[in-house]
């Protein structure tokens, strides 16, 4: 994890702590996470409270403060910023990190 995410965790609440350290928890690099009803109870497992209301709460707020980036088109489909927080090696995210300033800038263009 880098200072950049450490910063944000003072914008979101503990919770969304929380559920983060679960994704940080079970992710793959590189790989899209899919969150269903039952990831969900399985975060309300692991944090030992909650909803699957709080939980779409928590991954709400994860994604507008940029620690999780939406996968746009798929319905409950995730990847952990990798600005923020990376498992693997440098090499890998930085394809990662040049990939989405790729698509952010095809995205920012198209919308001009």
């Amino acid at each position: 994890m880098y200072a950049s995410a450490l910063s944000l965790f003072k914008k979101i609440s503990g919770q969304s702590i929380k559920v983060f350290a679960y994704l940080l928890l079970h992710y793959r690099p590189g790989t899209i996470i899919g969150i269903n009803k039952k990831v969900k109870e399985s975060m309300i497992d692991f944090l030992e409270k909650g909803s699957v209301g709080s939980i779409s709460n928590s991954l709400m707020e994860l994604c507008d403060n940029d620690l999780l980036l939406r996968i746009e088109n798929a319905r409950g489909a995730y990847k952990i910023n990798p600005t923020h927080a990376w498992k693997g090696s440098t090499m890998d995210r930085k394809k990662c990190l040049k990939t989405i300033i790729e698509i952010d800038y095809v995205s920012a263009n198209s919308e001009n």
